[in-house]
């Protein structure tokens, strides 16, 4: 269970953390609110571990920042809070959540994209896939030793 609350986390984090957020110049207040999905955690071969449900909301912490809170269900009941922050700076954006610290660019208005690296020093590289102003597609890859470990599907809308 502890790792899937570690990779659902990972996911939820980066997705909510870069709602609708477009190129470097589009504005980070973008899709403030509350969001809900679910998602499925799989093996590098392809094979189903967990599914889980997520509910946020993200706000804004000034003209450059947003916060996002919110949980992570698992199908057996198990309820795990987490915390994000993006922050638009000179360098791009810069994400800090309950797993670390990390980079994120977005290369079109509907393609995001992040790496982040925890304590340990391994990396979750993150791709969003923005399907318009309700919905967004996000694939996570978490990496031990720069070998993926699992990969989770998740699927958030406005309720």
């Amino acid at each position: 269970m502890k790792t899937f609350s570690r990779i659902s986390l990972g996911t939820s984090l980066l997705a909510a953390s870069l709602l609708p957020t477009a190129p470097a110049h589009a504005n980070l207040l973008e899709g403030l609110g509350r969001w809900n999905g679910n998602g499925t955690v799989f093996s590098p071969a392809g094979k189903v571990l967990a599914d889980f449900r997520v509910e946020l909301t993200r706000t804004a912490a000034g003209p450059n920042k947003v916060e996002t809170r919110g949980t992570v269900t698992t199908a057996q009941g198990q309820v795990v809070p987490f915390r994000s922050s993006v922050t638009r700076t000179a360098e791009g954006l810069l994400m800090e959540t309950d797993r670390g610290k990390g980079y994120a660019a977005c290369v079109e208005p509907t393609v995001c994209h992040s790496y982040e690296v925890d304590a340990a020093g391994n990396g979750t590289t993150t791709t969003i896939l923005l399907d318009g102003a309700q919905r967004l597609r996000v694939l996570v890859t978490e990496l031990e030793k720069g070998k993926p470990v699992r990969l989770t599907w998740q699927t958030l809308s406005r309720p």
